[in-house]
C-alpha cells in the first residue's frame, strides 16, 4: 500500500526533475537579443 508521504515525495522529485530539464534547456538555447525597452514600446503600441 503506498501512503501520501511516498506519492508527496515523487511528486516533488518529479517537479524537481521538470525544473532541472528546463534550466539546462534554457542555458543551451544560448542568449538572446532582449531589449526591455523595445518590449514595452511594442506592448504600447498594440494598445
Amino acid at each position: 500500500m503506498i501512503n501520501l508521504d511516498e506519492v508527496l515525495l515523487k511528486e516533488r522529485g518529479l517537479k524537481i526533475s521538470a525544473l532541472n530539464k528546463a534550466l539546462v534547456e534554457g542555458e543551451e538555447s544560448g542568449i538572446a537579443n532582449y531589449s526591455l525597452e523595445s518590449f514595452i514600446e511594442e506592448i504600447e503600441q498594440e494598445m
